[in-house]
């Protein structure tokens, strides 16, 4: 097999000039690309942004927890969830599936759809599964943020006026490790997405990943990078507005 490098440019260019010349009607020669691809990536990111927020809400009780009534046990706890975190995507999907059948067949009662089927999904089941890693990844960086942070100053000065562990972590702690977190989420974004496309296989979900491994065409793969990737990025671009020069230096 020899590579046409001719053949590969003259591709990319005419790739380039269709998008640069939209036509809904011939770009893709299976049909008209809108709406329905963005009917595909709203049942992907119904589950994404319902997942991510609810990772973010569990990990910061967690680690608020964590550091309120085990700080002392804090690396045990960060080895633990290195365990949890190290569990294989296709096995909790497995053993869920599995837990879901099983009980359905003594009880009679289907706790969740264990896979999608035309154009109803299966939801409870892929955020379960997508919780599990992105709560372990969050809480770990934010328990080694909270460490970084615990040794400071302004944290010994406010632990010997007496205040509580709460009441430092909501106030002082929490505030102050908000950008470290925000840089974070890129990496727990990207993995979330990642095992998106696993779980939108199994499941037979029909979303924006399900229907870019039903096509493969360079035409719909441009578009679907471009649709998961621009809302993100413009979303990290308004939110650094928002955020003072001295949380970057201090981090740098």
């Amino acid at each position: 097999m020899k590579l046409n490098f001719i053949e590969y440019f003259k591709a990319n260019l005419n790739l380039i000039n269709k998008l640069i010349h939209f036509d809904n009607s011939t770009y893709w020669v299976n049909g008209e690309l809108f709406p329905q691809i963005i009917n595909k990536s709203y049942e992907t990111f119904n589950v994404f942004i319902i997942t991510f927020f609810i990772s973010i809400v569990i990990s910061t009780i967690l680690t608020c927890i964590i550091f309120t009534f085990f700080q002392k046990n804090s690396s045990l706890i960060g080895e633990i969830l290195d365990y949890i975190d190290a569990i294989p995507d296709l096995l909790i999907i497995s053993l869920l599936q599995l837990f879901v059948i099983t009980f359905f067949k003594k009880t009679g009662i289907l706790l969740a759809k264990i896979s999608g089927f035309g154009h109803e999904s299966s939801v409870l089941l892929p955020i379960i599964i997508l919780s599990v890693p992105s709560i372990t990844y969050f809480t770990k960086v934010s328990l080694l943020s909270v460490k970084n942070e615990v040794i400071k100053n302004y944290i010994l000065l406010a632990k010997s006026k007496g205040l509580s562990n709460t009441f430092i972590f909501s106030r002082h702690i929490f505030r102050n490790i908000l950008y470290e977190l925000f840089i974070n989420s890129k990496t727990l974004i990207w993995s979330m997405l990642s095992t998106l496309v696993i779980i939108e296989y199994l499941f037979q979900n029909q979303g924006i990943f399900h229907f870019l491994l039903s096509y493969r065409e360079p035409e719909v793969f441009v578009l679907v990078m471009l649709l998961i990737y621009l809302p993100f990025f413009v979303c990290y671009k308004i939110a650094l507005l928002f955020i003072p020069n001295n949380y970057e230096k201090d981090v740098k």
